[in-house]
């Protein structure tokens, strides 16, 4: 395989692991009619992959196209692409079925958030699939209740499974705060796999890292009211932002529903909320909106942007921040996929993950940690720290406030 072009995301062959990266991309180019199924966990590089497969299938004359699940993934893996992205077939499901086009070969990403009738909707349109996804990362009801991507993952032979077992994204802060949102599923339970196990499988191989990644740690910011939360929070934007030597600056706000208007009694933050405490602070944004057919939607391939969204719309997508305001009312998310929400949530940052809250109590997130004394990955602030630090083009996020576990 030629590993001069770039392929995706301003990488080449070089620059994947040749342990397993490389070897699923070899398999791929040598049996290209062969259906497989790559699984890993979160920031193992499987969307990454997935590019790289369409972008050598389609090098070798491959009618290949690629699927995702929502609009916004279908963006990023398209500004990723770069000029490609014009030439290249890259669809969401949503879209793709109210027109669908046979292929050779699909390739489909997050694929366990697909229902078994969407999954055999593909099948029907392709020779061959290569299905990429990650039962952890499941965050729909409808399709844990389906079973598809666990019916699907078991219809394979071993030698057709490809699996990822290391997370090259978080920082090791970051990964053992996710770490704690981590659940064993039926099929896993069934196979004798323990909490135990997956933790230790998610956090060690950042641990025994040669080139350990900047590790500042998960920050917990206490604040008196909503109006202090939020003028904390625009604070470390702004710190962000106007940081010369913070070179890549994509920070996701994220929270659950756009409005309240279909729960009004059981969510109490929304983005719609958020959004307007933003922007009264001069904080520029893109919304991701509640229309699917409206398609102003971020550019990734700028290295500053602000993009406030729900969770589910996150995943498969990496940032640089991920800020979760108001994070007690997780405890308001549906059984049993609020922990994969959160999990896939905490995992999109690739540098620094911000948790802010008023109430303590009930406090779902808080509740995870609160048996433990010390914990060097977590830093608690109050809101104060925050807006006292003076802002200035040479302050680093990292120095504000004391650690105060």
């Amino acid at each position: 395989m030629a590993d001069i072009d770039v392929r995706w995301g301003g990488l080449t062959l070089a620059n994947l692991n040749s342990s397993e990266q490389l070897p699923f991309l070899r398999e791929v180019l040598d049996h290209p009619s062969e259906t497989r199924l790559l699984t890993g966990c979160a920031g193992s590089g499987k969307t990454l992959l997935a590019a790289f497969a369409l972008d050598l299938l389609r090098d070798n004359k491959v009618d290949a196209g690629f699927l995702v699940y929502t609009k916004l993934l279908e963006k990023f893996v398209k500004d990723n692409f770069n000029a490609k992205s014009t030439d290249y077939p890259v669809n969401h499901f949503h879209s793709w079925k109210e027109g669908p086009i046979k292929r050779t070969t699909y390739v489909v990403d997050e694929s366990q958030d697909f229902e078994s009738d969407w999954i055999e909707e593909v099948k029907q349109y392709s020779n061959s699939q290569i299905w990429i996804g990650d039962e952890q990362q499941q965050i729909y009801n409808e399709a844990k209740k389906d079973k598809g991507f666990i019916n699907l993952t078991n219809s394979f032979k071993s030698s057709q499974i490809h699996t990822l077992s290391t997370n090259y994204r978080n920082s090791l802060s970051i990964a053992k705060f996710a770490s704690r949102f981590l659940t064993v599923s039926e099929s896993e339970a069934t196979n004798g796999v323990t909490l135990n196990d997956k933790i230790n499988k998610f956090i060690l191989p950042i641990v025994k890292a040669v080139t350990p990644k900047q590790d500042d740690p998960v920050r917990l910011i206490k604040a008196d009211n909503v109006s202090q939360e939020y003028d904390a929070i625009a604070r470390i934007i702004q710190e962000i932002q106007s940081n010369p030597s913070i070179k890549s600056k994509q920070i996701a706000v994220a929270h659950m529903i756009h409005d309240s208007k279909k729960t009004p009694d059981k969510f109490h933050a929304t983005l719609d909320e958020i959004g307007d405490e933003l922007s009264k602070r001069g904080i520029a944004f893109t919304r991701i909106p509640r229309d699917k057919k409206i398609v102003d939607l971020p550019d990734f391939a700028q290295k500053d942007v602000v993009i406030l969204t729900p969770i589910h719309s996150l995943k498969g997508l990496e940032v640089d921040y991920v800020i979760f305001p108001q994070s007690e009312y997780a405890t308001n998310y549906s059984l049993p996929i609020r922990d994969n929400l959160l999990f896939v949530l905490f995992t999109r940052a690739r540098f620094q993950l911000i948790c802010s809250y008023v109430n303590e109590e009930p406090n779902y997130i808080l509740e995870r940690f609160a048996m433990d004394k010390a914990l060097d990955f977590i830093q608690k602030l109050h809101a104060t720290d925050i807006l006292k630090a003076s802002l200035s083009p040479t302050t680093k996020p990292d120095v504000l406030g004391d650690i105060e576990i």
